[in-house]
């Protein structure tokens, strides 16, 4: 094995990374099967609580007061329900740097199925009309307790003020993620593993006491177009027994490129795990949000 310390040259890729981009109707894996079958998804997501992120205080000013909460029905909650949501979520209300673009930000907790063994993170958007406003907000993973916290940020390009009630769509794992192909050995050419998804040789730069080397490594391209309510990762399982997650994300203007640490050849590689994460949308009808507490 190549033991010199490794290093991914920011944004170097073969000449002809374009030609190796997914084509546009990829051969959909075979089998690929699933963590859960559809009667046992998860079940939707429990709104329970909303609230204002109070505002960043300033050196000069008092720290911000109790957060003022209520139910997806307007009704307030009890202090007590939001102390015990602040213990397990300290983020829910709590001050937030309000980006210039954004909105004031507002927090959604949601508490998610039971069964769930792994942190999940749910991504809220605003609906307006037919559109749906993407957050600007990024999510952090549920807690022990199975509460996750969402902020919701929509552009001030696309939403002038918060109106008095909203509609939410909020993306929410269907499943647990898990491997759903594995390829071995990853030919020459590019491997189409799922709609949109394709895995292939690149090359990446390494430094090392003897100088730079550009040696192989493994690449996988996600076509963004296609793979809105999918998570796709992937895992290098080495001869020597060690794995490896990707090293370095490359992004282009329509896809994202993961990109695993440079190898010495590619004989090293016994095997590659694709691993999926898949997810629906859950929408919120009517939801009062009470623009007049702000910062209050």
């Amino acid at each position: 094995m190549f033991t010199g310390r490794l290093m991914v040259a920011v944004g170097f890729l073969i000449a002809n990374f374009s030609s190796l981009l997914p084509a546009d109707e990829p051969a959909p894996p075979a089998n690929p099967g699933s963590s859960l079958e559809k009667s046992a998804q998860f079940t939707r997501p429990e709104l329970i609580a909303i609230a204002w992120a109070s505002p960043r205080p300033e050196t000069e000013q008092p720290a911000p007061g109790p957060v003022v909460a209520w139910r997806p029905d307007g009704s307030p909650l009890p202090a007590e329900e939001v102390a015990a949501i602040t213990k397990e979520l300290p983020g829910f209300g709590a001050p937030e740097f309000v980006e210039s673009e954004g909105l004031h930000p507002l927090h959604l907790v949601f508490r998610i199925d039971a069964r769930a063994t792994n942190s999940q993170r749910l991504t809220p958007g605003l609906v307006v009309g037919t559109a749906r406003v993407e957050t600007l907000a990024a999510q952090e993973g549920s807690s022990a307790g199975r509460l996750a916290l969402a902020q919701l940020v929509p552009s001030q390009k696309a939403v002038a003020k918060w109106p008095s009630e909203i509609s939410v769509e909020v993306r929410v794992p269907i499943e647990e993620g898990d491997v759903f192909k594995s390829v071995s050995p990853l030919p020459d050419a590019p491997v189409d593993v799922a709609p949109g998804v394709r895995l292939y040789w690149t090359r990446a730069a390494a430094e090392s006491p003897s100088g730079r080397k550009i040696l192989p490594a493994v690449a996988l391209s996600i076509d963004r177009s296609q793979t809105d309510l999918v998570e796709y990762d992937f895992f290098t399982h080495l001869k020597d027994g060690t794995t490896e997650s990707f090293n370095a994300s490359q992004p282009t203007p329509t896809h994202d490129v993961r990109i695993s640490h440079p190898l010495e050849s590619r004989d090293v590689v016994e095997k590659i795990d694709l691993w999926r994460l898949r997810y629906r949308r859950e929408r919120y009808d009517r939801l009062p949000v009470f623009p007049d507490r702000i910062g209050k």
